[in-house]
């Protein structure tokens, strides 16, 4: 991807022309802050004049994005699933493929999720860029977890029945070339899933730039259905189902960053709260998170 790098605030900032069609023509939509880590700075999202994609622009380079995810990033706390976690997954991450199928779990985190696929009786894969929390989950739950993003990791080609990105590939610098690297590990026939936050979503709309899941500037790609089917399609899969979800995990805390409330209201109970909106919001084809299902031929 062509980039130009400037030094601006705690990280360093590069320009960024757009990951989906390539061109250099786009348009400001909000401009924020880091609402959740209070690391100081303002970062733009644009969207792409051409194909429509929204993205970060600038935004933090791959040597300093790290200044964004300190010590303690939820994300890796390992472990094995609570109860709820594992209702969760059960109801929401529930995959199109029987028990004794290989899945490839992409940015595992402290792999909780493979812990409950593989209780399940999935044989689980993790991919983790986080060196020291792979070696973790190898060494404390006896978890495959290759240390490394997908394009570049020691990953066999065509063997895995399905490629899951839970709430990863907004993270990406290159996500075309992460939806590529997973077709390539996919056997003919296999499934990739994708899960990401809905930027054309009614929260996203009402809240703007406090909206929960804008997370700036760590979801580098501003996803809705339709930018996210034409990616996968220029990756070589083919897209077979799109789903709304119904918990969006995101109204409570959206309004705790309106308000500038300490206390994220991020959790079970706030979501659990939150379920008569994210019903209208469902039901109205606005859901905060998406998912789409696509086929390697």
């Amino acid at each position: 991807m062509n980039s130009s790098q400037v030094s601006i605030g705690p990280a360093a900032l590069e320009h960024v022309v757009c990951a989906l069609c390539g061109r250099n023509d786009d348009e400001r939509v909000i401009e924020g802050r880091d609402l959740r880590r209070k690391v100081p700075g303002r970062f733009r999202i644009v969207r792409c004049r051409h194909c429509g994609l929204a993205y970060v622009n600038p935004r933090p380079t791959r040597a300093t994005i790290g200044c964004y995810y300190p010590a303690g990033y939820t994300p890796h706390r390992s472990g094995p699933p609570t109860l709820f976690e594992d209702l969760y997954y059960r109801l929401f991450r529930r995959l199109p493929a029987p028990p004794g199928a290989r899945v490839l779990d992409v940015a595992c985190g402290g792999g909780k999720y493979l812990l409950h696929l593989r209780g399940r009786g999935y044989r689980v894969t993790g991919i983790e860029p986080d060196l020291r929390t792979a070696e973790r989950l190898e060494r404390e739950q006896g978890l495959e977890v290759i240390a490394g993003t997908l394009p570049e990791a020691p990953v066999p080609d065509g063997v895995f029945d399905v490629v899951t990105f839970w709430w990863v590939l907004e993270h990406t610098h290159d996500p075309l070339e992460n939806l590529r690297a997973a077709r390539r590990a996919l056997r003919p026939g296999g499934l990739v899933l994708v899960s990401v936050q809905n930027f054309a979503s009614l929260e996203r709309l009402i809240f703007g730039a406090y909206w929960h899941h804008l997370d700036l500037p760590g979801h580098l790609y501003h996803f809705e259905a339709g930018t996210l089917r034409t990616m996968l399609r220029h990756a070589g899969l083919a897209p077979v189902r799109t789903r709304q979800d119904l918990l969006e995990k995101d109204l409570l805390p959206s309004l705790a960053h309106r308000l500038g409330l300490k206390n994220g209201l991020d959790g079970p109970l706030a979501m659990l709260a939150g379920l008569p909106f994210d019903l209208v919001t469902f039901l109205a084809r606005r859901s905060g998170l998406v998912t789409v299902y696509a086929r390697r031929d």
